[in-house]
């Protein structure tokens, strides 16, 4: 949870301060990894494409093999530097998901020796932000299949997204906020640019299209070596990007309070293994990033591995065909998953989306998901919903008092790694001396 790593919004590429990174950066290495584990259980790890969690320049925590981008965002497809392991290569012949994907295939042709391998591939598509998917883009292979077709169009765009245009800026901010703001307005522009755009509509269906060749290939390969028995292939994201659903774009943080709808939240997991996880069935359990890593290593025969103050429960019986619903939520209650955004935050159930804002930063949210599955209208403060939002706004209470870390819980004086969006509403509500870091702690010890 941001709550307990710190990563409360994407890390500048450069600290915005002008104070460089220490050398060291890598925000995941005082934790428990996923590559960390492995490669202390003699596993070889492998990481390809996009990292944007300290200086790709460096090897990460865990990372044997280390092929990356030398930014942590996005600005081409395709003219692209990128370091394999600390040397630097250009790449501009083509679109940097295929070229990733031959990287990825090198390192499944390396598994020969029958070594247990990690491969991490992070592709940076379809990535869904500007100036990527910003109108046409006929260099897309794909793109000739979707630029004739004609889209759907969204509802108009949300007025918090506008507002970041009307509002005046303020040139004595602190440079933190100055920044953000800047962004905002950035960000604003883009948005009313691209909404609703045909052309902007058919390059992210085709980006979509070409990270789903990407896959096949992958597990087409994984095939042709003969590993597809020995093989877990998981499929998912790190966030949803709206592109005009419910009028919205990019980040929760680009509205004010921040938006918490499905249409970011709800990303897909998709799991394969050959003999092991029964194919085309689809399960109703709900899952969160936090149960990626105890269910891997469960899948792995690695289930004793203690992950300290983790919300994450294993998942992996219900990988297998064995598990299913109903199940409880991290604190024993009826099923849920529990998420965050600075100033937000939100319990999810099969029926209900309950979210508290930080006080003053927004009023409470609740949505019925039976009767409003889009969540269009908030019954918070209804008299007929009341047992419901007192349930699940002590849920929320709970759960980040039991699993907050208090060095990163923005609500009660902790601070955030590199950046937060909203830095002057937590400069004002902790007081002096409070400020964002780029300190990380020790190497955690596998």
């Amino acid at each position: 949870m941001p709550s307990q790593h710190g990563v409360h919004l994407a890390i500048p590429d450069e600290p915005p301060l002008g104070t460089p990174y220490p050398a060291d950066y890598d925000v995941t290495r005082e934790f428990r990894t996923l590559p960390g584990t492995l490669q202390a259980a003699g596993y070889r790890t492998a990481m390809v494409g996009k990292w944007h969690l300290g200086d790709p320049h460096q090897v990460g925590a865990g990372w044997d093999h280390w092929v990356a981008h030398t930014r942590g965002h996005t600005t081409d497809f395709w003219d692209n530097t990128v370091l394999v392991d600390g040397r630097e290569h250009r790449v501009t012949d083509r679109h940097i998901v295929d070229w990733f994907t031959d990287r990825a295939i090198d390192v499944i042709d390396g598994a020969a020796d029958g070594q247990p391998f990690l491969l991490q591939v992070n592709y940076d598509a379809p990535y869904v932000l500007p100036p990527t998917v910003v109108g046409p883009n006929p260099r897309n292979p794909h793109y000739a299949r979707f630029a004739g077709r004609t889209f759907r169009p969204f509802p108009p765009i949300d007025p918090s997204i506008v507002a970041s245009l009307t509002l005046p800026f303020d040139f004595d901010l602190d440079p933190d906020e100055e920044y953000t703001l800047a962004s905002a307005i950035n960000n604003a522009w883009w948005a009313l640019r691209s909404h609703n755009d045909q052309a902007t509509r058919a390059n992210v269906a085709a980006e979509n299209a070409l990270v789903d060749a990407a896959v096949g290939r992958l597990v087409d390969h994984l095939d042709a070596q003969g590993l597809a028995r020995r093989s877990l292939v998981l499929v998912t994201t790190d966030q949803g990007n709206p592109y005009g659903q419910r009028g919205l774009w990019g980040h929760p943080v680009w509205t004010d309070p921040p938006f918490m709808h499905d249409v970011t939240f709800r990303v897909p997991l998709i799991a394969r293994h050959v003999g092991v996880v029964p194919a085309n069935r689809v399960s109703d359990v709900m899952v969160s990033h936090y149960d990626l890593l105890p269910t891997v290593l469960d899948h792995v025969g690695l289930g004793g591995v203690e992950v300290a103050g983790s919300p994450g429960r294993s998942v992996a019986d219900v990988l297998q065909g064995e598990g299913s619903a109903p199940r409880t939520d991290p604190l024993g209650h009826s099923e849920a998953v529990y998420f965050e955004v600075e100033t937000a935050r939100t319990v999810r159930t099969p029926t209900h989306r309950c979210t508290r804002h930080l006080d003053g930063c927004g009023d409470p949210e609740l949505y019925d998901l039976v009767a409003d599955p889009d969540q269009w209208v908030n019954v918070a403060g209804d008299p007929a919903h009341a047992a419901v939002e007192a349930d699940l706004t002590a849920r929320i209470d709970e759960f980040w008092s039991r699993y907050a870390d208090p060095r990163y819980d923005l609500w009660h004086g902790g601070t955030g790694q590199a950046m937060v969006s909203r830095y002057l509403t937590f400069a004002e509500r902790h007081g002096p001396g409070w400020d964002v870091t780029t300190e990380v702690g020790p190497p955690f010890e596998h």
